[in-house]
């Protein structure tokens, strides 16, 4: 049911009437209008309709950026305290950014010892390892900033958005192997992370790179880098020892940004450069964001875009 039709169809009648009808409780009706915006008549409407006093219908107005487009009553939806439950989706930024800060902060790494692996899935989407911790917060907090500054609404897609996260890859080389963590999966949030231009939702993920190094082993799980091995002495070369080429956190980010609506494959990414931070390119960013919107508008079922900011 899209938002008009729920518009019309609850000025037509109480809403008593209408939740009966679509086998829900007022209640629940109630709560659908909020989540799409759609306004009800007010309390003794229906008792001044009948005698001619009834003030004039609300029109629909337009939907808030994040307001869903229908309602879908089904399967996918059996208990309405579960779609609507909104819970990280509802906190703002600067909340969602000390909350990943803390949260990543008190964070293990993952299975190969370098990214980190928060407890918590509902959180920003950010990919780093603790040395690089501070720094991709700081260009997540002031990306965001320019975005709101410029009218365009942060958020932690709510669960009612069926949003699709874009497979995230952090290799600064697309010819090195496939980066996978060395046991388990690599971490990822619960829901993406979404900006909404206009009404055109644009997922965000910040990660930080990796090159693929040839590393050598120097004892106790650790592995240094082949300049680093050549300034250790014999002693602290662990004597017999072996090279292997691994993935190793660059400490430069990486901004990805992509559709999360299933059918369109549109995505771009900006890799920071020596002398080049993406802190600095956050204008450009969001311009470039501002007009991938227009064009998601006119053309939503454009191929993917697969173009590197890097260089």
């Amino acid at each position: 049911m899209t938002r008009e039709e729920l518009h019309r169809l609850v000025w037509s009648a109480p809403a008593t009437k209408i939740a009966k009808r679509l086998s829900v409780s007022d209640s629940y009706l109630n709560r659908v209008c909020d989540i799409l915006a759609v306004p009800r008549p007010p309390r003794g409407y229906w008792r001044k309709r009948e005698v001619g006093l009834a003030p004039p219908v609300v029109p629909l107005p337009d939907a808030p950026s994040g307001t869903p487009r229908e309602w879908i009553k089904g399967p996918r939806h059996p208990a309405a305290r579960a779609v609507f439950r909104s819970r990280a989706s509802d906190i703002d930024i600067p909340a969602l950014l000390d909350r990943a800060a803390r949260r990543f902060a008190a964070a293990g790494p993952d299975g190969g010892g370098r990214y980190l692996r928060p407890r918590c899935r509902d959180l920003l989407d950010l990919s780093t390892t603790r040395p690089c911790l501070d720094k991709c917060l700081s260009f997540a907090r002031d990306l965001f900033a320019t975005l709101s500054e410029r009218g365009h609404q942060v958020r932690i897609a709510p669960p009612f958005e069926v949003f699709l996260r874009a497979q995230i890859d952090p290799r600064e080389n697309d010819a090195a192997p496939f980066f996978a963590p060395a046991f388990g999966a690599a971490w990822r949030p619960m829901r993406p992370t979404v900006t909404y231009v206009g009404q055109t939702p644009i997922g965000l993920a910040v990660v930080e790179t990796c090159e693929h190094l040839s590393m050598h082993y120097v004892g106790s799980g650790r592995f240094v880098s082949e300049t680093e091995y050549a300034r250790l002495s014999p002693e602290e070369r662990a004597g017999h020892t072996w090279r292997r080429k691994m993935h190793v956190p660059s400490g430069r980010l990486r901004l990805i940004a992509y559709s999360p609506v299933f059918g369109i494959g549109w995505s771009r990414n900006w890799t920071e450069t020596v002398g080049r931070p993406l802190e600095l390119r956050v204008p450009g960013i969001v311009a470039e964001l501002e007009a991938a919107a227009q064009q998601l508008d006119r053309e939503p079922a454009t191929p993917p875009l697969d173009a590197d900011g890097g260089g």
